[in-house]
């Protein structure tokens, strides 16, 4: 209510430049929209789509639980609430394009899931937790450690037909008391696969913050503001690192600092030659790859433009394919007679 009191719009203005930017040209309704929001509720994203689908659909299953098992506990029933409006709000929005959005409502949805692991292992919670259950979280386990075989779906059938007839011979040899040995075998799963999948997540995001962001974007921003005019204009897309790092004026294709963009966006123009008439900048700074496809097309907009160096700390643009390699190559072109 205060932003669009005071703003004029519920919609913050960054949301609005990222849907015109990526969620416009799709033409998805709300409906679709929810479906991508609820597809956002995941504890693991590294994963393969069908593994996803089925921790997805545990953890919503324990949420559940866990809301209607601490349902006396007014605080709690405020989870489940928060985290629909927070699914519907976005979807509404239609800003369900970027994982970290979510954020706030998976938090409900997994202190919910964790309530309902807490409850008391009941005759419900015991048929949840039971051995098809088991056996799903060893599969989401084994796919997550990387078994080629299990990945490819060839053990699941013999797994599942083995773990049948151990499970019922159990049951019927030692009745709750392997009831609760599962329930500790299901936590060490998940433990285990929250380590490993966090190390990964981890390991991952270090080689980005290292290559993209450091050994990149800041060297962008460095040497632009060795070699650049202070009032330049320099067009771009991540104008986070180069224009710390740069203080120059930049120009964003995205259009989160640049209105004029969001406007072009919103009347159907999405190519970002269109920006460069529009906003004529004095540099450009675009992805390598980019560079090469608009050369090989002769766009007549790079004509009033030169190459002026290269940032390729993977060696991308010599055709070494490994993560992030693309996102961490940027080349700087610069107005014919302005360049350094």
């Amino acid at each position: 209510m205060f932003a669009w009191a005071y703003f004029g719009s519920p919609l913050p203005y960054t949301v609005l430049a990222k849907w015109a930017a990526y969620a416009q040209p799709d033409g998805q309704g709300v409906g679709q929209h929810v479906l991508l929001g609820l597809a956002r509720l995941r504890p693991f994203h590294v994963l393969g789509s069908n593994w996803v689908i089925l921790s997805q659909g545990l953890l919503l299953i324990l949420a559940v639980r866990g809301a209607w098992g601490w349902r006396r506990t007014p605080a709690v029933w405020g989870l489940l609430p928060f985290a629909a409006l927070e699914v519907l709000r976005l979807a509404w929005q239609r800003a369900t394009f970027f994982d970290r959005y979510f954020v706030p409502a998976l938090w409900a949805v997994l202190a919910l899931a964790g309530l309902g692991l807490a409850l008391p292992f009941s005759r419900l919670l015991r048929t949840l937790l039971g051995g098809w259950l088991l056996t799903v979280a060893a599969g989401l386990f084994l796919t997550a450690i990387g078994d080629p075989l299990w990945s490819a779906g060839l053990l699941w059938p013999i797994f599942c037909a083995l773990w049948a007839a151990v499970e019922r011979w159990l049951v019927r040899q030692n009745g709750n008391a392997w009831a609760r040995a599962q329930l500790a075998i299901l936590v060490g799963l998940v433990l285990l696969a929250t380590w490993h999948l966090g190390r990964m997540e981890a390991e991952g995001q270090r080689w980005v913050q290292l290559y993209r962001h450091e050994r990149s974007l800041k060297v962008v921003g460095l040497w632009l503001a060795d070699n650049v005019p202070a009032d330049a204009k320099v067009l771009l897309e991540p104008i986070g690192y180069v224009g710390y790092f740069s203080r120059r004026v930049l120009r964003d294709e995205v259009g989160l600092v640049t209105p004029a963009v969001v406007q072009s966006k919103l009347a159907g123009q999405m190519d970002v030659l269109t920006y460069l008439d529009l906003l004529r900048p004095d540099y450009w700074v675009l992805h390598c790859d980019d560079a090469q496809r608009l050369q090989a097309q002769r766009a007549p907009a790079l004509a009033e433009y030169q190459f002026l160096v290269q940032i390729d700390p993977l060696q991308f643009a010599q055709g070494r394919r490994v993560p992030s390699g693309r996102e961490a190559c940027y080349e700087v072109w610069g107005r014919l007679g302005l360049a350094p």
